[in-house]
């Protein structure tokens, strides 16, 4: 007799997987990451731009997308990985861990929308953030070159071309949008 239950994966076995920087680990199962050229162009863009401000500040710690981060808000232990991710200094006083994955919850995290990400799979992963404790989740449109800013109990505020992004827990960041996306000739498929 067969069953087609795969096993469920735990956190340290997800560590061990060849390709652990392309998956999430949700329900006990391993979740492939879409990701693309484009979007995760615009991630390093962006964790870059609060990079630069959080060298100079010492605010904190600032990820990029391969970092893993340990959610239980749903009852099981997930693995998120989000594009860009802060966490305040007053938060992780020592420094990240030097294995393994994120005990402590990001305040802030970016989410880069993918050609393959279902618009409800991205609200849900911004709901589970929020209900982690993330104080502030930017949802990053390249189609439309738009950041929607999701904050617990409050309506979401959407942030376009010709605005700027702030964050409050890093008051000296201020960044054009349009500093996060490549320039628009540089995203145009032209065939010859």
């Amino acid at each position: 007799m067969s069953t087609d239950v795969s096993p469920q994966v735990t956190p340290d076995e997800l560590l061990t997987h060849p390709q652990e920087k392309d998956y999430e680990l949700i329900d006990g199962e391993l979740v492939e990451r879409n990701m693309s050229e484009e979007s995760d162009l615009i991630a390093l863009q962006l964790a870059a731009e609060i990079y630069m401000v959080v060298k100079r500040t010492g605010a904190g710690w600032v990820y990029g997308g391969e970092a893993g981060f340990l959610c239980r808000s749903t009852g099981d232990i997930r693995v998120r990985k989000p594009d860009a991710a802060f966490i305040l200094r007053s938060r992780l006083p020592h420094g990240p861990r030097k294995r393994g994955y994120g005990e402590v919850i990001p305040d802030f995290v970016a989410e880069v929308v993918s050609p393959n990400d279902l618009a409800s799979d991205v609200d849900a992963k911004v709901q589970e953030w929020l209900a982690e404790g993330v104080k502030v989740v930017w949802v990053v449109w390249p189609e439309t070159r738009a950041v929607d800013v999701h904050r617990p109990g409050k309506d979401t505020h959407r942030v376009e071309e010709g605005e700027d992004l702030t964050l409050d827990m890093i008051p000296e960041f201020r960044c054009p949008v349009s500093d996060i996306f490549p320039p628009r000739a540089e995203t145009e498929n032209t065939s010859s």
